[in-house]
């Protein structure tokens, strides 16, 4: 038996991150350099996302429940989650410190992490505990400490929300209600966690009103979840039947880093110039923007993507455009024409659009129809830009784009 799981443990959580995270913001083992000069580990899992940052801590235990009682086992395991909670100190004394560190994801590539702009942390302690080779579930928790919320899971848990939670900004919307509620004492002590995210996810105006209200309480009882999983698995499969095209847009997420000192031979739109090889820092950007939306977000534009690229299958082009706040937007384009070509119109309809909306930027995509030969992809982006012919550029994004659409939707429904 195997007395030593934490490698174990840590491969674990870190594939449940790129699930939700993906790879390209999952850093493992980040070290920084305490005022001696000497190397330390600053957590296991780092997850930086804009204002936020997500520290988790994996530890495994293997017990032995034919030779201690419940009680010591417990506290045993509340041991091992103590010892993680001071752990996640250090994240919070790099941000205090205001330091701007410098990381590498799974690809290589450089994540800066800036202590300037970091707004929120949320600590993660993930119990992972065993009987011999049996992996066991234990309750989760919850502390604030060190200036931060702690939540406290165990692996068996964290793995079955990644499965209805697996975005950055779902998973950071759901810690932040998590703390909320437990920050607030607006739900009972000992709450199961798996029906506490049922009641989070299928029950999101209840959550809403009783943050709302000042006496207001959320009594979560057992057994919601296996409810869940049995009696509404209906619902949840259409949920998942819903939710298959918002991959389209994790693809291209995956898919981006490709693009990474990849030249297409195509020349500039703008200045007739040759265009250089993509930069990390444009192919970081696009990401970024792409992982802003949440699973619904992206049910909505990846809907508009297929839409598009069966579009472009039948008559050679299709876009589509979606606004993701008063400043920004996201462009995707699907044409069967030359990559020039593609270059050409990707350009002049990013440049419309930009005038159209007033845009301080927009990232836009192009790839090749659904049925076309191989798959690659075009990104350009317009950041603070200004058009000397907006003008003609305003007439021309008339023809070009319908009024816009306010779309909502329910999880389970559509």
């Amino acid at each position: 038996m195997n007395k030593n799981k934490g490698d174990d443990t840590e491969n674990l959580i870190e594939g449940i991150c790129n699930v939700i995270a993906l790879k390209d913001f999952v850093v493992r083992n980040p070290k920084f350099k305490k005022q001696n000069g000497q190397e330390k580990e600053l957590t296991d899992i780092l997850v930086p996302f804009e204002d936020t940052i997500l520290s988790i801590q994996a530890k495994s235990k293997v017990i032995d429940t034919a030779k201690a009682s419940p009680e010591v086992i417990q506290q045993r395991i509340v041991k091992v989650a103590d010892d993680a909670i001071g752990q996640l100190r250090n994240t919070r004394l790099i941000v205090d410190a205001g330091k701007t560190l410098h990381y590498k994801n799974a690809h290589g590539i450089d994540i800066p992490l800036s202590a300037s702009i970091i707004e929120k942390i949320h600590g993660i302690v993930i119990v992972d505990v065993y009987e011999g080779e049996k992996q066991l579930n234990v309750s989760s928790g919850y502390e604030r400490k060190h200036d931060m919320p702690i939540h406290i899971f165990s692996a068996v848990d964290f793995n079955a929300l990644s499965t209805e939670i697996d975005t950055i900004p779902d998973i950071i919307a759901y810690l932040d209600t998590r703390s909320r509620l437990f920050d607030e004492e607006k739900v009972n002590h000992g709450v199961n966690e798996l029906d506490l995210l049922v009641v989070y996810k299928t029950q999101p105006q209840l959550v809403e009103e009783i943050l709302a209200t000042e006496a207001g309480m959320l009594i979560v009882t057992e057994g919601i979840w296996e409810g869940y999983i049995n009696d509404r698995a209906p619902e949840v499969k259409k949920r998942n039947e819903l939710n298959r095209f918002s991959y389209l847009v994790d693809m291209t997420i995956v898919q981006l880093v490709g693009v990474i000192d990849y030249s297409p031979g195509t020349t500039n739109p703008a200045t007739g110039d040759a265009l250089p090889p993509a930069t990390k820092e444009s192919y970081w950007q696009a990401i970024y923007e792409l992982s802003k939306l949440n699973r619904m977000e992206r049910r909505g534009f990846g809907n508009k993507m297929a839409e598009k690229l069966e579009q472009a299958t039948k008559i050679g082009s299709g876009y589509t455009l979606l606004k993701t706040n008063d400043t920004d937007a996201i462009l995707f384009l699907s044409t069967s024409k030359s990559r020039q070509e593609r270059t050409n119109g990707l350009y002049s309809l990013a440049s419309m659009a930009y005038v159209k909306l007033g845009l301080n930027k927009i990232i836009a995509i192009a790839t090749e129809p659904k049925d076309g030969p191989g798959r690659s992809l075009d990104v350009i982006m317009l950041i603070d830009v200004k058009f000397k012919n907006a003008e003609e550029i305003l007439k021309a994004a008339d023809k070009a784009f319908a009024p816009p659409k306010h779309v909502e939707g329910y999880e389970y429904s559509g």
